[in-house]
């Protein structure tokens, strides 16, 4: 028993020196501005992958037709993805020739480790009674493994669609909240300001992000019995909100 708990200390610590420098990473990945081939179409997203922004310029109807813009929009977006994959790898490759981070306490007043000690309380105490407990929890573990994956089924195939305010744009997100697609009115592009195109492209991609967020995979992931058994470790009882990357 002493060495699969000095095992786990070991792994512990292993495990929040490698959380501190994918943190350390993370943070010095900055917003980002990128175009489309064209150069007529722009995104900005900021430091966390989240849309900010898309600008159409002044005069992209003489190299892109109505038809080409949401293409355009998706291509600018995986560009300043792929710039921020490139800063997130420049700053590992940096962490990884500074000294690494010193592994942090482990806390020892979470909701888990209490609940924990008073279960073995009430079945006695000793080592067989940590044993079963533990054997219980890793139960528990594994079936909310079987429910993630069973969701991660079910929620695959999910979209979810949302309109711009005036109801020119619609942007459909997949369950992560990437936009997948854009369409636009046909009728109403050929009129339209340039500055108002970015913005209800914009409108409509935020929405369906959000909704995704709200009512996609990651929400429904919270409320299975692992994330309940990771909030109790953390000593967390709020439920975030997923990211847009």
């Amino acid at each position: 028993m002493t060495d699969a708990i000095e095992d786990l200390a070991v792994l512990r610590e292993r495990s929040d020196v490698l959380l501190q420098q994918v943190t350390g990473a993370q943070d010095r990945v900055r917003p980002v501005q990128a175009a489309d081939t064209s150069g007529q179409v722009t995104v900005r997203l900021d430091a966390d992958g989240r849309l900010e922004s898309v600008q159409v310029g002044f005069t992209w109807d003489r190299t892109l037709g109505a038809a080409d813009l949401p293409a355009a929009v998706l291509e600018a977006v995986a560009q300043a993805r792929i710039q921020q994959v490139e800063q997130y790898g420049e700053a590992i490759r940096a962490i990884e020739d500074e000294p690494a981070p010193r592994a942090r306490p482990a806390r020892t007043d979470t909701p888990l480790l209490d609940a924990f000690r008073e279960r073995i309380e009430v079945r006695g105490g000793g080592t067989d009674a940590a044993r079963e407990l533990t054997e219980e929890i890793l139960t528990d573990a594994r079936s909310g493994l079987d429910e993630a994956n069973r969701l991660l089924d079910e929620h695959a195939d999910r979209r979810f669609r949302a309109r711009s305010t005036s109801g020119h744009v619609t942007a459909t997100a997949l369950g992560n909240g990437d936009v997948e697609s854009i369409e636009l009115d046909t009728s109403w592009v050929p009129r339209a300001h340039p500055a108002n195109l970015g913005r209800e492209i914009t409108e409509a991609m935020l929405a369906a992000a959000q909704q995704a967020r709200r009512e996609g995979l990651s929400a429904v992931l919270q409320a299975t019995k692992l994330a309940d058994i990771a909030r109790l470790a953390v000593g967390s009882t709020t439920t975030p909100e997923g990211d847009q990357r």
